[in-house]
């Protein structure tokens, strides 16, 4: 599990960072980490098919992946890769934005978007 933030630079292009898992033990057996205050609706998303353009983000949002294998593509050529469990903090809503590809004969992904307050 990690989780990774997607940014727009000042050089108006999107970037990839990965961020600490800042866990914190709650009991002998949970573990819970603080997100950023959520706002509106949370959502499911199940497709078959990846965007295949650059994209900005529509609104900053958390996006956790359940189930696929995706490589996340930012205009700089950056590429991380993203499996079930991760989380990726998309900040990235101005610029050319990104772009996600299959990877590993993957077929489909699922994704819980939960939309983070400005």
């Amino acid at each position: 599990m990690k989780m990774i933030r997607m940014y727009t630079g000042p050089d108006n292009r999107s970037h990839l960072e990965e961020l600490p898992l800042a866990l914190k033990q709650e009991t002998e057996i949970v573990e819970s980490m603080l997100l950023s205050p959520l706002s509106g609706q949370a959502n499911l998303r199940i497709s078959t098919g990846t965007m295949p353009n650059l994209h900005p983000a529509p609104r900053k949002q958390y996006l956790v992946l359940l189930e696929g294998n995706l490589d996340v593509i930012v205009g700089d050529g950056q590429t991380m890769t993203v499996g079930a469990g991760d989380i990726i903090k998309v900040e990235d809503t101005s610029g050319e934005g990104h772009l996600l590809r299959f990877r590993d004969g993957c077929e489909r992904y699922m994704f819980f978007f939960a939309p983070i307050a400005n």
